[in-house]
Formats: C-alpha cells, structure tokens, sequence
C-alpha cells in the first residue's frame, strides 16, 4: 500500500536523541532501522535487508522497494528518490546513493543545523550497477554497515574476471550456470553479462525482479526467463542460491558452475566470484573523515577492537552492544 511522509503523524517538534547498541532509533520520531523490533517507520536501505514483518510503515528508495517486495501487504510503502528533500515534521529528509546495489541508500536527517547521516548499505568502489556512492557531510554518523578483515577487489575487476570464466567455460560446455548469493549480485551478474553477447537465462525469482523494478526495460540487451522444462542449448543461466541448492535438476544438467557472492557453496561449485556488500575497516574509517564529522556511532556488527581503531583515529565513539541512549544535540 503506498503512501506519502504527509500522511503520518509525526510530533513537531526535534529529535530528543539517538539509541544505539542493538539497533539505531531516532528518538521522539518514528523513525528505526535495522534490527528494531518494533519498529513504526522503518527505513529500508537496500534490496537484501528483510524488512520486518511488523513495521508499520517502511521508507526506502522505490527500486529498492520492489527489488524487497515485503511479504506484508498492508505496510505503508513510502518510496523516495535519490537527492529529493521531504519534511517530516521538523526533520529534512534525504535519500543518498550507497553505491551497494540500484537502489541502495543512506539517509540524511537534518534539524536545527545538524545533519545525521544513517548508513546500512555501502560500497565506495565504482559500482557496475546503480550509482555511485554519494560524497556526504554530517555532524554524526550512524554507521552500521558490514564489515570485513580484508580488502575486497574493485568490481569492475570482479566483472572482468566473472566474463573471462563465462566465456572460457562456454567454449568447453554449451551451457554454465552462475549461482548468486542474494538480489544484489543477481544485479551485478545481469549488469556484467549485459556488456556481452553471451545468451542470459535467468531463474524465475530474478527474471521477475528484474523486469519488476524496470531494469530490463533500461537495458537492451537480451535475457530470457528460464524455463526448466526446455533447459537452454547454450548461453549463461542465473539462479539463486536457494534454487541451485534445492533442486537437483540444476545440478544435473548444468555444465560448469561458479558462485558471486560471499555464501559457501560446494554444490558442484568450479569456482567463487565476489563483488563485495561491505568494506574493511581503513576503508571505513577514511569514509568518516571524509564527512567531516567527529562523532561515529557504531552498530552491531562492529567490536570493542573496531571502537578503538575509530578513537585512535580521532573520533568521538558511541558504541554499546546495549542499547544507550544518546541525548541531542551533542557537545563537541
């Protein structure tokens, strides 16, 4: 059911403060994130967030909306664009590209000279499907995105990497198939395969949201929806993980067979691709200099080692793994 910030009542008045640890809450709004179990406005960033059945309401980029396709029909759907500013209450609200997956957002919040930045989803690298990350400017960043230990591969190189093995494996068999890991490599798989002229069939799931959030209609290459009964004579056939999985049919008739994404898979796997949903932790830290802030609160996927790391490198860190609350505006 859509709907619009308009239509929600929100008190007019600022944010009290924020709560972090377990999950961010703007508190004195309705706004909530990630991980909140009750959550009244619930703000989606990307497309492979599981949006929580009792939301109420839930906030997000319109790609990214439908690319989820909630399970609860009755949720009001607000959906934004990119860089277009919406009043809700006293607040100022903005949806900034996270440069993750088409779709993928961080949100602005700004009230009475201050500017928060929320951030689930990121990938600074240049992406090879929706935008780039936008450069951002805040006073507190909430930072809850994932993280790893080392540093991934740009994902131009990933691409050129996955089209070699496609090519190298169609000349030894008439098909292959490429297995994705979640919604946003099934993207970037599409999106690297769109540049050549390999023959793409694609499992129903992804057929769907792909035609469903419009991104075949912006691409001219050609791609099939596959049909299990009539398996292809040759080309590249996408599935995701669940289905390659599940279904021994696949196994079966499949030729050769690689991975995108970070789940193991040793169903018949040759070999793995990563285009990356997260950054390391320098990568992270050189982000938050670059907003010019000085306070960083930090969700649940970080450590007390992580907490260190940002101090020693001058910021102002919050970080719990119970939730605190976090009185505003905050003293410098």
């Amino acid at each position: 059911m859509n709907s619009d910030l308009k239509s929600i009542k929100t008190p007019d008045r600022f944010p009290k403060g924020i709560i972090y640890g377990s999950a961010f809450k703007l508190m004195g709004t309705p706004l909530s994130f990630c991980g909140s179990k009750k959550p009244d406005l619930y703000f989606c960033s990307h497309m492979d967030e599981k949006i929580p059945l009792n939301a109420k309401r839930v906030l997000g980029n319109s790609l990214t909306l439908t690319a989820v396709n909630s399970k609860n029909k009755n949720q009001d759907i607000l959906a934004l664009d990119y860089e277009r500013t919406f009043s809700f209450g006293r607040m100022d609200l903005k949806l900034l590209p996270a440069g993750l997956s088409p779709g993928s957002s961080m949100l602005e919040i700004k009230f009475n000279d201050m500017t928060i930045i929320y951030c689930n989803a990121l990938r600074l690298a240049n992406p090879i499907a929706g935008e780039k990350a936008s450069k951002i400017n805040c006073d507190i960043l909430l930072l809850d995105t994932p993280i790893t230990e080392y540093q991934l591969q740009a994902p131009v190189t990933v691409k050129t990497q996955l089209l070699k093995w496609v090519n190298e494996s169609l000349e030894q068999n008439q098909t292959c198939s490429i297995v994705c890991s979640n919604k946003s490599d099934a993207f970037n798989t599409v999106s690297a395969l769109f540049s050549s002229d390999i023959p793409v069939y694609a499992h129903k799931s992804i057929y769907e949201m792909l035609r469903d959030t419009g991104y075949l209609a912006l691409n001219s290459a050609s791609i099939e929806k596959l049909n299990p009964k009539k398996w292809p004579e040759n080309g590249a056939i996408i599935l995701p993980f669940k289905a390659w999985n599940s279904t021994p049919k696949f196994l079966n008739k499949s030729g050769s067979a690689c991975a995108v994404g970070e789940k193991e898979n040793k169903n018949k796997i040759d070999k793995q691709f990563v285009f990356g949903n997260r950054e390391s932790l320098k990568v992270l830290i050189a982000f938050a200099r670059s907003t010019g802030t000085k306070a960083v609160a930090l969700g649940s996927a970080y450590t007390t080692e992580h907490a260190t790391m940002f101090r020693k490198a001058g910021f102002t860190v919050y970080y719990s793994k119970k939730p605190v609350q976090l009185a505003l505006p905050l003293i410098q």
